[in-house]
């Protein structure tokens, strides 16, 4: 093989024979180890030339079993002249006349490690105002991302499905939930949208429990492990307790985060300071949400469903989707207050609302919009799509056994019209209008079902 090909070259190359005989070696090397060539190539056994304890650099037993190449491989050495330095080095094996030979690639960072040493001396002597400048940019990035994203939301589940979501960008962490728990249930929320509800069994321990130390211990991590199926869940879990006039009302779990140069103590401090700015924004929320919720069913308000009907078409104009909204009545319900008391007409409308929330998605919006008439915003949901939503609610209102105050079993239904964006009207208050029309048409079409504005003979 015909070595002067690589005279030229900037990298060192030196070749040698199974016996560890100096084949060829170009100036590149000659320079880096400060021998003249002559002498190496004089010289010969090339593990006196390089001193170093590298196994692969002085043992020919080691050499011979390289079959075809290594990675690079840093090592230190000291030259004839007593000089130390490191470089890094990779080895091919080649075959020249039928015998093996091997080709060694160097390259010196001798001068790049001292560099890198200095380098790092000085960052550690500015590390303490970096961390706090990190930490402060860190929390403001963090506040802003909040701020942004939780600006746009209608109320506070949907801010904490939100956080539940950037948590996971924010700390580059594997997974993130939220965990929100009442006397009832504990509702959990994947950063992925997958939503599961448990039933309450364990309220005491969460209204016991302190929510100040922000890692999850042991007593968490056995309750945790029958909601999520988080791999390795006893290390590295952290949360931030929802907490909203200041009772805790849930937690945000992240899994493993990914924050570079940042120590358990730094980050739990981080997450104090991020959890008061939660709590703030959570607080801020529901006093908004006690000004645009019904009193009686804790519905949205008229004021806010004409707020949000608005926003909607805006949003579902410029993206090109449907929108349907459907209008309700309850059947004779002046009736079963004339008959049966306020008191059971009030316990009615209540237990309506709850079927109105069971038939519909967490992004619907579902209104009181006044007396014992609702009203339910359907995003990107077509005229069929309202349709089946429509009808559910009908069937299970119809299946549904109400009672009075003294115990009387009552029959209710509803009448429901339903009227789409764009096909029926283009503006807020022609969709109402038709969503109307189509209400007023069943019931006076014998009530208890369900009519779409298309279908109404003009």
């Amino acid at each position: 093989m015909n070595y002067n090909i690589f005279n030229n070259l900037l990298e060192s190359i030196v070749v040698v024979d199974q016996n560890y005989n100096v084949v060829y070696a170009n100036e590149a090397f000659s320079l880096l180890i400060n021998l003249p060539l002559r002498r190496i190539l004089k010289n010969k056994k090339f593990f006196e030339i390089m001193m170093t304890n590298d196994v692969l650099l002085k043992d020919t037993q080691k050499l011979t079993t390289v079959v075809d190449s290594t990675p690079y491989k840093e090592i230190s050495f000291t030259t004839l002249q007593d000089q130390k330095g490191t470089i890094q080095y990779s080895l091919q094996k080649i075959h020249t006349e039928g015998e093996p030979h091997w080709l060694f690639f160097f390259r010196d960072v001798t001068l790049e490690q001292q560099l890198q040493r200095k380098y790092k001396r000085e960052l550690s002597e500015k590390e303490t105002l970096i961390d706090k400048l990190r930490n402060s940019l860190l929390e403001t990035e963090f506040r802003y991302k909040i701020n942004e994203i939780t600006s746009s939301c209608f109320d506070v589940n949907e801010v904490i499905n939100s956080l539940t979501s950037i948590f996971k960008d924010l700390f580059l962490c594997e997974n993130s939930a939220s965990i929100i728990f009442d006397q009832k249930n504990i509702t959990i929320h994947l950063a992925n949208g997958e939503k599961n509800v448990f039933k309450q069994d364990d309220f005491h321990f969460f209204e016991a429990y302190d929510f100040n130390n922000f890692k999850v211990d042991d007593q968490l991590i056995a309750r945790l492990k029958k909601w999520l199926r988080w791999s390795e869940l006893e290390s590295q879990v952290y949360y931030v307790p929802l907490k909203s006039q200041k009772s805790v009302m849930g937690l945000l779990i992240f899994y493993k985060p990914k924050i570079v140069n940042f120590s358990e103590e730094k980050l739990c401090e981080m997450l104090k300071s991020i959890q008061e700015h939660i709590a703030l924004v959570l607080d801020n929320f529901l006093l908004y949400e006690k000004s645009v919720r019904d009193g009686l069913t804790n519905l949205y308000n008229v004021r806010f469903f004409k707020s949000s009907l608005l926003k909607e078409l805006k949003r579902t104009r410029r993206h090109e989707h449907n929108c349907s909204l459907i209008m309700i009545d309850i059947d004779f319900f002046k009736k079963i207050n004339d008959s049966h008391g306020h008191p059971t007409g009030d316990s009615v409308l209540r237990k309506v609302s709850d079927i109105f929330l069971d038939c519909t998605r967490e992004t619907d919006i579902v209104s009181r919009y006044g007396g014992e008439e609702f009203s339910i915003i359907l995003p990107e949901t077509s005229t069929e799509g309202a349709l089946i939503v429509a009808e559910k609610i009908r069937k299970t209102t119809e299946e549904t056994a109400f009672y009075s105050t003294a115990n009387i079993q009552l029959s209710v239904t509803l009448s429901l019209g339903i009227a789409t964006f764009p096909e029926d009207a283009e503006v807020t208050e022609s969709l109402i209008d038709r969503a109307d029309q189509a209400l007023y048409t069943a019931k006076h079409g014998g009530r208890n079902r369900v009519v779409q504005y298309s279908l109404i003979e003009k």
